[in-house]
């Protein structure tokens, strides 16, 4: 069973183990609650239930498939994806020896193909393989990039 507990002015949601736990201090659900909590589960999927409106105001139309993949920009070694979003990008880098990437802000960094390995002035270095990831803080700034496949790199 779901109960709502108010924190904020906002409910939050939480499984219920006995319906005593349906009451907010010693009162019941306000009815918004209950509507919203509908509201929100016919919008999402969770039901097989679809209001008139959802249809009325939705436009199905073929779009081309090669209109959906985004083309990135080459730079060297680097596939830049123009992501429409100014505090999010990402890039794939295709085998590179001591590349310098500069960080700005947190980045997420994910080896594709082959090995990656991660070097810092500091002298620390990381090697990953295939399918592993690190993170890297903003504080960072400068680190050198060497691939042998692809990495792709995500940056906030």
């Amino acid at each position: 069973m779901l109960a709502a507990e108010f924190t904020g002015g906002y409910p939050s949601f939480g499984f219920a183990e006995n319906t005593d736990d349906l009451f907010v201090g010693k009162t019941l659900l306000h009815g918004d609650v209950l509507m919203w909590l509908m509201k929100t589960l016919l919008t999402s999927g969770c039901t097989n239930q679809r209001g008139a409106g959802q249809i009325h105001c939705t436009i199905f139309s073929p779009t081309a498939s090669a209109s959906l993949r985004m083309l990135p920009e080459q730079h060297a070694a680097e596939a830049r994806y123009p992501i429409p979003v100014e505090d999010f990008h990402f890039s794939i880098f295709t085998a590179v020896n001591n590349q310098t990437v500069m960080t700005s802000s947190a980045e997420i960094v994910l080896v594709i193909e082959g090995t990656a390995t991660l070097s810092h002035a500091s002298g620390e270095s990381l090697l990953l393989h295939v399918g592993l990831s690190a993170f890297i803080p903003a504080s960072i700034g400068r680190w050198l990039l060497t691939t042998r496949g692809r990495f792709r790199l995500r940056a906030k």
